[in-house]
């Protein structure tokens, strides 16, 4: 079989990561930054993903047509690895490829290999599947996502506590 290529894109501050295949617009998803729900489709497939938890390192994944529960997605921030269980399916991993957060891969015991390339400035992307399974491919984009923000609230966390240290030195200094 052929590998499937994606490609998927996004704006700084943006809720809406949106996926595309052959130019064309399969899917997205819609993740707000203060809420717990995000909604995401692809090929004409409605899901959901619930947060669970204080910093929502747990998702619930929801079929938004039967509204019942079809998977969990679950991320370990502290090594990088994020797990996909998804009903009557095998469990899949996702592993940080690089220090950048920018290339993750999905795999699991079946054979199933799915990369998630990221450019440089994070705002675009390219996903090659081995196997088609679209809600493997639709959640590891969901855990890149949440990895991204995750990442930008750490890097404006910094910043702000080095704004906070300039100022006191400044203050003592003058």
């Amino acid at each position: 079989m052929e590998n499937s290529n994606y490609s998927w894109k996004t704006r700084y501050f943006s809720k809406t990561w949106n996926i595309y295949r052959n130019n064309r617009q399969v899917g997205s998803i819609e993740k707000p930054f203060f809420s717990r729900k995000s909604t995401a489709e692809i090929n004409g497939k409605k899901y959901e993903f619930q947060d669970a938890g204080f910093a929502g390192l747990e998702s619930e994944v929801i079929d938004a047509v039967e509204n019942k529960a079809v998977g969990k997605v679950q991320f370990d921030a502290d090594n990088g690895i994020g797990i996909i269980q998804i009903t009557d399916e095998k469990n899949s991993t996702v592993e940080l490829k690089s220090g950048w957060r920018s290339k993750l891969t999905l795999h699991n015991s079946t054979g199933l290999n799915i990369l998630y390339d990221s450019s440089v400035s994070g705002l675009s992307g390219k996903i090659e599947a081995n196997k088609d399974n679209d809600l493997k491919l639709l959640s590891g984009l969901y855990l890149f996502a949440l990895m991204s923000k995750l990442g930008s609230i750490t890097l404006a966390g910094i910043f702000a506590f080095i704004g906070i240290v300039a100022l006191a030195v400044l203050r003592w200094v003058f």
